[in-house]
């Protein structure tokens, strides 16, 4: 009887832990992300794009962020391409990076400029059969 305790505890706690582990978004990749957005922002703003990100692409981010990316920050570019929608929106000076992962339903909005150990914003999206219209979030974060 000890036994078949043990052994359903064990199984619901290995269960549940691996279930976490499909997940995307967690403290780590949200704390790698600000504090790289923000070092990259730096770097695009004042030395790459001389105080003007208008022209700042999303391809032209990833290659930069791959090929710059601090070893703390391993694993985050892949991270990023996980997700199954993205936008990168220069704005103000700045530049927005939103991510949406079906498999986690969120959305994250994150002010490149802004360092604050977490991404700015995030959004619950549940409805899966709809993609979310990233855009419109966007405009919700500016409010």
């Amino acid at each position: 009887m000890k036994h078949t305790i043990i052994i359903s505890l064990l199984l619901l706690f290995v269960g549940c832990n691996s279930k976490q582990s499909d997940y995307i978004i967690n403290d780590d990749f949200l704390q790698d992300l600000s504090s790289e957005n923000n070092r990259v922002w730096g770097d695009l703003y004042e030395d790459v794009f001389n105080e003007q990100l208008d022209s700042l692409t999303y391809d032209y981010y990833i290659n930069y962020l791959d090929s710059t990316q601090l070893s703390a920050a391993e694993g985050l570019v892949e991270k990023i391409q996980l997700a199954n929608k993205v936008l990168l929106k220069p704005y103000n000076q700045t530049f927005w990076l939103l991510l949406y992962y079906e498999s986690d339903e969120r959305i994250i909005a994150d002010d490149a400029s802004t360092d604050i150990g977490t991404p700015d914003t995030s959004f619950n999206y549940l409805n899966k059969s709809i993609p979310p219209d990233l855009n419109v979030y966007f405009m919700k974060v500016l409010k």
